[in-house]
């Protein structure tokens, strides 16, 4: 019964609005700040969700003079981020203790996670470069976005079109032989914006193994593109485009004589493409919104030996989406939308006796969503959402949330609260990956579910500028997926569903206040208990989730755009796991605390140019993030930027 209802949600909707487009006259308000994609499939006010979000726009980004993407992360509440030694080197995100393929990421509203990389999105293939806008918003998501959803949503917004003609550029310099350089072009006419840009990064780098002294580089190279084309009063049309291409040098482990990174000659080759289009049209004096994307997202993976190959992955992910809101009055609004999408694996290697790792494998799901916001009574504001997902190689799945905002207007407070159900379906790699000595996947695997809420409450003080927010939240995952599984039959790794739950709680501070016009502060505090079981009846904690995490920054800036900031980043001790030389078991061990600051400033020297600098890891604080993988130590940058 449920299965037919939703089904028809869409004709319902259409059906509705068609009738109230004739019996409501009163006008939508559409000056409000909305969350672009990652907080509800409706329009709504940013004051207005229900979860715990974080907006970092492009003049925040400017003034740390962030280059990788996973830097800004770190100052984020809820994340956390696990570097394996150098720039370029894999990086690792966890929202709220949660699993690294549990973030969901979405660039212009392509979803960008890896199918060829156990769903993981990698981050630090990601330079800053064109980015305009960050959303991320923390707790169960899955009832809007399907899988891989369940700790939160990354969701990244690139070259914002600003209706005007402009040139962008940059070039820096500096440790590590580092040199980036890249910039962008708009065009503005009466109907259309365009915007192209490109970036690159080539750095000679860091040493990532404890032994030796080989330096591990990394290039990567990206363009992207943005075209928006108002072809009616009420239609518009946008499609978008990025590529980008990455040569990383790696150490990997040697699991014969020290179970540490030892230096070797090894090199991955990546590539990733996303290209997206989005129609946008009005109907009904606006009453009735409706939207239709196709995007398409191709990712390429190869690993080198000396020189030769030694095992690639391919994905590529084709998804087509329609959702129609009806805007019931400006305080009520429905959504219905219906997302299918259709992905292919291939594996490519040298086939041994033990198995043949070239494959080609293909999965496709449909899911039908139903989303809700409106004000009940006039200080809440209600957001729920319904999610059936129609999958070829799974049972069909139903997710849910709902959450309320209510606003005490007398006091500036804004209290919140939110609970859903997420799932993350099993990865290609999990379910039929084959790595010569290592691993093989498991066929039968069932997704992964969790149930999550969170409670919230954000004061605002001093005319708005001064902002505390509190947040306790609760996530429970039940059938985890355990991808270091011991099979004795081919005596590999393989992958199984865990039985019991693992729990991850904790509670969030932040603290923003605006001194003066030209003074910023913020702090943040994060405690997370992330624990599992450990198969003896008790619980364990979970591998690189730190308990504690916190971040603070200090901003200047004048009139004229001269400015500096500094920040700093604390990770408090977490575990990791070391696998010793075969017949030693593996053991827990326990990585260091440490701070990271980074200083940054500007100062403009007229015509457009103005001249920057910072230092990253100021004070050459040695310390890793996954266990004998060493990192970059203290990092002094230059650079020149030109705007017109």
């Amino acid at each position: 019964m449920t299965h037919i209802i939703v089904r028809a949600l869409p004709l319902l909707t259409v059906m509705a609005s068609i009738f109230s487009s004739v019996s409501m006259a009163q006008e939508i308000d559409q000056s409000i700040d909305i969350i672009t994609v990652s907080g509800v499939r409706t329009p709504i006010g940013v004051d207005a969700i229900s979860n715990a979000i974080t907006i970092v726009d492009a003049g925040q980004i400017a003034a740390q003079q962030i280059t990788h993407f996973a830097d800004i992360l770190r100052q984020i509440p809820g994340v956390s981020v696990s570097l394996s030694g150098a720039v370029g080197s894999v990086a690792e995100v966890r929202i709220r203790g949660t699993e690294a393929n549990h973030v969901l990421v979405l660039i212009d509203g392509i979803e960008a996670n890896d199918p060829a990389n156990s769903d993981a999105f990698l981050f630090e293939n990601l330079m800053m470069q064109n980015i305009e806008r960050i959303e991320i918003i923390r707790g169960p998501q899955s009832a809007l976005w399907g899988s891989d959803a369940i700790g939160g949503v990354i969701n990244i917004v690139t070259g914002t079109l600003h209706k005007e003609t402009s040139i962008n550029a940059y070039i820096e310099g500096g440790s590590f032989g580092t040199i980036s350089g890249g910039g962008n072009i708009q065009f503005y006419k009466e109907k259309w914006d365009m915007m192209i840009g490109a970036s690159h990064f080539n750095t000679v780098g860091t040493n990532t193994s404890r032994i030796g002294t080989e330096k591990d580089g990394y290039e990567n190279t990206t363009f992207n593109t943005k075209i928006k084309a108002q072809l009616k009063d009420n239609f518009s049309l946008t499609v978008s485009a990025r590529h980008m291409t990455s040569l990383n040098d790696f150490d990997a482990i040697d699991f014969l004589a020290t179970g540490l990174p030892t230096d070797g000659d090894y090199v991955s080759n990546v590539s990733r493409t996303y290209l997206g289009s989005n129609a946008h049209w009005l109907l009904f004096d606006g009453r009735w919104e409706q939207r239709a994307s196709v995007n398409w997202m191709d990712s390429k993976n190869k690993n080198y030996v000396t020189d030769v190959m030694d095992g690639a992955t391919n994905a590529d992910r084709l998804k087509a989406s329609y959702q129609s809101t009806f805007f019931i009055d400006k305080d009520h609004a429905i959504t219905a939308a219906v997302d299918y999408e259709k992905t292919k694996y291939q594996q490519m290697g040298i086939a041994q006796v033990w198995g043949d790792p070239n494959q080609t494998q293909t999965i496709s799901n449909t899911g039908y969503l139903l989303d809700y916001v409106g004000k009940v009574i006039a200080p809440l504001t209600i957001t729920a959402s319904l999610r059936f997902d129609e999958n070829s190689d799974f049972d069909n799945i139903k997710t849910w949330r709902i959450g309320g905002n209510y606003h005490l207007k007398d006091i500036n407070t804004h209290i919140k609260f939110s609970m859903g159900r997420g799932q993350k379906a099993p990865s290609f790699i999990d379910r039929f990956g084959y790595f010569p000595d290592l691993f093989i996947g498991q066929r039968g695997l069932k997704p992964e579910h969790s149930k999550g809420y969170e409670f919230g409450v954000v004061q605002t003080l001093w005319d708005t500028r001064i902002n505390v927010e509190v947040t306790y939240f609760n996530n429970r995952l039940s059938d985890e997926i355990d991808g270091f599984v011991f099979d004795s039959i081919s005596s590999l790794y393989t992958a199984k569903n865990k039985v019991g739950k693992s729990t991850q709680e904790g509670i969030e501070f932040v603290f923003d206040v605006t001194i003066s016009q030209a003074w910023s502060l913020f702090a943040n505090y994060t405690f997370t208990n992330a624990i599992e079981p450990n198969g003896l009846g008790g619980f364990q904690r979970e591998l690189r989730r730190p308990r504690h995490v916190a971040s603070m920054g200090l901003s200047y800036k004048t009139k004229k755009d001269a400015g500096f900031t500094i920040t700093s980043n604390y990770v408090g001790q977490h575990m990791d796991i070391f696998f010793p030389p075969w017949p030693d078991p593996s053991e827990i061990v326990t990585l260091d605390d440490y701070i990271l600051v980074r200083m940054a400033a500007s100062y403009p020297v007229g015509n457009g140019f103005s001249l920057y600098a910072r230092v990253e890891n100021a004070f050459n604080v040695i310390y890793e993030d996954v266990y004998g993988f060493t990192t970059p130590k203290r990092g002094l940058y230059a650079g020149l930027r030109f705007k017109f």
